[in-house]
């Protein structure tokens, strides 16, 4: 007949080491087990859920962590590898509590983690974990959304391109998520954007002109605009506002056009034998859409003398006359070359630049009194 002796030594962790035969347990060749003292109905059990947080830049949020039967066992927040706090209970007594970090945003209420002020470096696996073996976790995933920001690609927020050429202008956004980008020109949604934060222009004109504003969103609250203004530079375009102006002997006229271009033009008036308008005798006024006028308080013999408008603009010069000579004349846009102390009409490139020029013509017509 065989005896079997069974040993049983208890560890004040609440363990036992079982032997199944004969012999010393700390014998090496003896076959031995690890066990629990606690029945498995008695075991520490997680009873929150895994979840997947997003909250806003500056919020609170609670991680929960509820846990039935703690016993003597730890608790422990980890953030990452990082531990935050050890909870112990000790025989059904108050928990007893130790901050491992000095982040003083950071508390427990109970067995929860509470995050107060978040900020996007706190994002990441939030885990609770129980020191049972295997231990048993819960993992908690917390993103935190930074509202956008987005600024001028290399800080340009002005751009300047020749009429006909291409063009691309860009902003970077910056947040978390990654903020989506929307185009605007002048209050309407451009919606051909094939790059995202990049906006093409190919064969810039001058209708393309204008304040592009670059909106990026990533759901935050609020979100980030950026503006670039883009200017296409074009030779002069000419219009008169009224083709003929008929007054008389002291009457009022006004001459006007509309000039466009870019860089925007200076623009004179001059008289017959380019004497400049004296501008306290005949006001020169350029409104917002500009329109260029030469105002006549009262019309004499004199003002119904040749009168030309000159405009200065990148690379040459705009003339337009106003003559009582002849019928009015549509505004037709010529190339021309000036000469030191000329002003020469024809057809032609300058140095291998375009300069643009207009005659503009007006009619005087001197009116009967009735």
């Amino acid at each position: 007949m065989m005896l079997v002796l069974l040993i049983v030594a208890s560890t004040c962790c609440g363990n036992v080491l079982g032997v199944a035969q004969g012999g010393s347990p700390w014998n090496s060749d003896n076959d031995y087990y690890y066990d629990t003292l606690n029945p498995p109905h008695a075991q520490p059990v997680i009873t929150s859920h895994a979840q997947q947080l997003m909250i806003d830049e500056g919020d609170q949020v609670e991680l929960p962590c509820v846990v039935t039967n703690l016993g003597e066992y730890n608790l422990i927040w980890r953030h990452g590898n990082e531990i935050l706090w050890i909870l112990l209970e000790k025989h059904g007594e108050r928990l007893e509590q130790e901050m491992t970090t000095r982040d003083s945003r950071l508390s427990l209420e109970g067995t929860a983690l509470n995050l107060r002020d978040a900020q996007a470096g706190d994002a990441g696996t939030y885990t609770c974990e129980v020191s049972t073996k295997p231990p048993r976790t819960l993992n908690h995933t917390l993103d935190v959304r930074v509202p956008p920001t987005v600024f001028p690609a290399h800080n340009r927020s002005v751009v300047t391109v020749k009429m006909g050429s291409s063009v691309t202008i860009a902003c970077h956004p910056y947040g978390n998520p990654r903020p989506s980008i929307t185009w605007n020109l002048k209050g309407r949604k451009l919606t051909r954007v094939p790059s995202g934060n990049r906006l093409v222009v190919t064969n810039a004109q001058p209708e393309d002109n204008g304040m592009y504003t670059c909106t990026a969103d990533n759901g935050a609250p609020t979100t980030a605009k950026a503006v670039i203004t883009l200017q296409v530079m074009f030779p002069p375009r000419v219009r008169a506002e009224e083709e003929e102006v008929i007054t008389g002997i002291s009457y009022g006229a006004t001459l006007a056009c509309f000039v466009e271009a870019e860089p925007m033009a200076r623009v004179n008036w001059y008289r017959k034998g380019d004497i400049p308008v004296d501008p306290l005798r005949l006001p020169k006024k350029v409104d917002a859409r500009r329109r260029y006028s030469l105002q006549f308080d009262m019309v004499t013999l004199g003002g119904l003398r040749r009168v030309h408008l000159q405009r200065h603009q990148l690379h040459g010069q705009l003339l337009g006359s106003d003559t009582p000579h002849g019928p009015p004349q549509a505004c037709q846009v010529l190339q021309f070359a000036p000469r030191r102390g000329e002003h020469h009409l024809h057809s032609s490139l300058g140095r291998g630049e375009l300069r643009a020029s207009a005659h503009l013509h007006h009619l005087l017509r001197q009116r009967e009194r009735p």
